[in-house]
């Protein structure tokens, strides 16, 4: 799928059609958490205030621990600021938790980079 998008839109350029796109819907970025045993939260309970203002009230329940270890992301949003280890970031990362868990959110505290990470486009929702 990824190739035929990408043929399309070399397909236009070569027509001499000026092509403005809009960021993919899901832009998949590969980051690295460095921190151990770092909770990854959600709102089971479909709680919107986790989606608007991620934070550790809002998204209470913890779907999986990460540690040390790439993770994919897909945007960024700001939310609870996090301080850790000398770090702070009031950023916050939404990213796949694995299969059958609900997609969640993780704070930039604990991923390698910047408090807003290069790369990770903000979350439009």
């Amino acid at each position: 799928m990824r190739f035929f998008k990408a043929l399309t839109a070399v397909g236009m350029l070569a027509a001499g059609t000026v092509a403005v796109t809009a960021a993919p819907a899901k832009a998949e970025v590969t980051v690295y958490v460095w921190a151990s045993n770092v909770n990854v939260r959600t709102s089971l309970a479909g709680n919107r205030a986790c989606t608007d203002y991620p934070s550790a009230r809002n998204c209470p329940d913890v779907v999986t621990k990460v540690s040390k270890q790439n993770i994919v992301v897909y945007c960024q949003k700001k939310g609870q600021p996090v301080s850790d280890s000398g770090y702070s970031s009031e950023w916050w990362s939404y990213m796949y938790a694995g299969y059958h868990r609900p997609t969640s959110w993780i704070s930039n505290v604990y991923i390698r980079g910047k408090a807003h990470l290069d790369g990770v486009p903000d979350c439009t929702f």
